[in-house]
């Protein structure tokens, strides 16, 4: 059975554990917290998934990155990025 679970997400690389093959929908502030929600199916094991979250302009070290989203803080004053790290 599917599901929508959100997990939260931090600046920088992060480690976030959801079930296998969970599909990545986007990623948003939520009360100015930064969440990204994805389809899972609950019954399968879990796995840990890396994503980077970084500002316009910093450097990005990663070399295989999948594009989630891209979001705006304090009235667009900070435009930040979201990544998924793939193996």
């Amino acid at each position: 059975m599917l599901q929508v679970f959100k997990y939260g997400l931090r600046p920088g690389k992060n480690a976030v554990v959801m079930p296998e093959d969970a599909e990545i929908l986007t990623a948003q502030l939520q009360f100015n917290e930064l969440q990204v929600w994805a389809l899972v199916n609950a019954e399968k094991k879990v796995t840990e998934r890396y994503f980077l979250v970084t500002g316009t302009g910093h450097f990005i070290d990663e070399s295989k990155l999948k594009y989630i989203s891209t979001f705006q803080t304090d009235g667009g004053k900070y435009i930040f990025h979201v990544f998924e790290i793939l193996n």
